[in-house]
């Protein structure tokens, strides 16, 4: 039998522990190397930055169209084309903004928003506050004042004309207010008889009204220097024949009836004469010139215009203005004259 020593057997101890430390450091090489997908370290692997986007990230793509400054990510807002609207005060058609019109959205193709109502639109066209919309036009208001449209026109933007009509035949005549008066804005216009259109011309007619003589103007009334006068003489239904104080009244308000006022200027109308007015009232006075028993003269020259008052059995008294002055001038002259119409409104 052999013996071992214990040297030997020391030496043997410490080959063993050598040879168990290298197969136990073969074996975790190995184990580490074999490793599946679904170890620890897989995972590790699979979450890097670099292969799949964190949650944060994730968050951050889906508010990448806050991040540009178009829209807030408060659903108080939305996109509209390459803008955004908020959606408690304005609306979205078309790509395009538009407020809301007292907190409701409309067609705008058809529709506006009008003093806080939903309005159709004139004629394809929006209108302002100012302005209104008749028959798919748009007019304006006239110094403020609202005013029917097919029944008058606005002169030079502050002065208001209306329409009424003679109902004895249809014809159709401008008016307006000055003062406290309304006048006629045109001559008058009714074939009575014993009246003449100027040169027996109808077109003459057209542009300046009838002429007549003073009895036919009063039809047979007595004179009056009343204000208001009282007399419909020929006059529509509703007007009369001004008097001679109502005249003055008028000159008063225009400027007086002193020489240098500049008065007819002022009522002259800025056309169809030689030397044109400013017609800074709307009165718009025309040169119906002058006709006697078997003459005419003065067309497109001078305008006179008869009053209710008479001066004498065979006389009654007149305004006229000339081309060759500013000023409206006061006579006297034969009744048998014929002369323009102005009638002037009842009640004023």
């Amino acid at each position: 039998m052999n013996h071992v020593s214990a040297e030997q057997m020391a030496a043997m101890s410490s080959s063993s522990a050598s040879e168990l430390e290298a197969s136990s450091s073969s074996e975790l090489e190995v184990s580490s190397s074999s490793e599946q997908p679904g170890s620890s370290n897989s995972v590790a692997q699979l979450s890097s930055p670099s292969e799949t986007p964190s949650s944060s990230a994730s968050e951050e793509a889906s508010s990448s169209s806050v991040a540009d400054g178009k829209f807030s990510s408060s659903t108080k807002y939305l996109p509209c084309g390459n803008d955004a609207y908020d959606i408690e005060s304005q609306f979205c058609s078309n790509d395009n903004i538009y407020e809301m019109c007292d907190g409701e959205d409309y067609v705008p193709e058809t529709h506006f928003c009008w003093r806080d109502k939903i309005t159709p639109l004139c004629g394809g066209k929006k209108f302002l506050d100012e302005e209104e919309c008749t028959g798919d036009k748009i007019y304006a208001f006239c110094g403020g004042t609202r005013y029917n449209v097919e029944n008058g026109l606005c002169h030079k933007g502050s002065v208001l004309k209306t329409y009424f009509t003679d109902e004895r035949d249809g014809t159709k005549y401008l008016s307006v207010k000055i003062g406290n008066q309304t006048w006629m804005a045109e001559n008058l216009n009714f074939n009575e008889s014993g009246s003449k259109c100027y040169a027996n011309n109808n077109s003459n007619c057209e542009k300046y009204g009838r002429l007549y003589n003073w009895k036919t103007a009063m039809a047979n009334s007595a004179s009056s220097s009343a204000n208001p006068s009282g007399v419909r003489g020929v006059c529509p239904n509703g007007w009369h024949i001004p008097s001679d104080a109502e005249w003055d009244t008028l000159m008063v308000v225009v400027g007086g009836t002193e020489t240098g006022t500049g008065a007819g200027t002022i009522l002259k109308a800025a056309s169809g004469w030689s030397s044109n007015g400013t017609d800074d009232y709307g009165f718009s006075a025309l040169p119906g010139g002058i006709g006697g028993t078997n003459s005419f003269g003065y067309v497109g020259s001078s305008g006179y215009w008869w009053s209710s008052t008479q001066n004498s059995a065979a006389s009654a008294w007149y305004r006229y203005i000339r081309y060759s002055d500013g000023d409206v001038g006061k006579e006297s002259y034969d009744k048998s004259n014929l002369y323009s119409v102005r009638c002037i409104k009842d009640g004023e």
